[in-house]
């Protein structure tokens, strides 16, 4: 009898459980949440900070913009913001889509137990949809402006082989949007692209 394969989903944000001189990262797929690293306390608040601004980085890169932070105490998620705009401007006003939306979740997030509680608490779904909608405005807008350009709306494209030309190409791509109906109806080709 074979294994059942269990499915990840697909990523949908980053969940930072901020702990007494540590921090610890989770990666909140729509269908599960996976462990990442653990970052603890080593010289100054400075420092700290920094290296949970790395750990980000790369799933940022990858096109997750919602960050959770967890925590028992908002002074430590009011500490971690405000090295953020101090520091780190570019994440809160960054250029189009450079943009990351931080969400304060009340509670913590130190062990898998904890997490799996936080996760089916009823708040924890709308703290993602709501930090979901700031990024799907930011879209939206960007979407809006390249439309009334004409430089902009020769960079779309508007059927799937034009991009996947692009993915497989090698051209960057910064978005590709489709409907779940288009899904459904060409699924083994947009994910071979994804």
């Amino acid at each position: 009898m074979s294994r059942k394969r269990r499915r990840r989903g697909y990523p949908v944000a980053v969940l930072v459980g901020l702990e007494n001189k540590r921090s610890i990262f989770w990666n909140v797929f729509s269908n599960s949440v996976k462990a990442g690293v653990v970052k603890t306390w080593v010289d100054n608040e400075y420092n700290f900070f920094e290296s949970m601004v790395d750990e980000l980085r790369p799933s940022i890169k990858q096109g997750i913009k919602t960050v959770l932070l967890a925590s028992e105490d908002k002074k430590k998620y009011d500490g971690f913001m405000g090295h953020i705009e101090k520091h780190q401007g570019w994440m809160l006003k960054g250029y189009e889509f450079n943009r990351v939306s931080f969400q304060f979740v009340q509670g913590s997030a130190r062990d898998v137990d904890a997490v799996m509680e936080l996760v089916n608490a009823s708040g924890f779904s709308d703290k993602i949809r709501e930090a979901g909608e700031g990024d799907m405005k930011l879209v939206m807008s960007v979407l809006e402006k390249r439309l009334s350009s004409r430089d902009g709306i020769e960079t779309l494209m508007f059927s799937l082989d034009e991009a996947e030309d692009a993915v497989y190409g090698g051209k960057a791509v910064e978005y590709i949007i489709t409907s779940q109906r288009f899904q459904e109806h060409h699924r083994r080709r947009v994910q071979r692209m994804f």
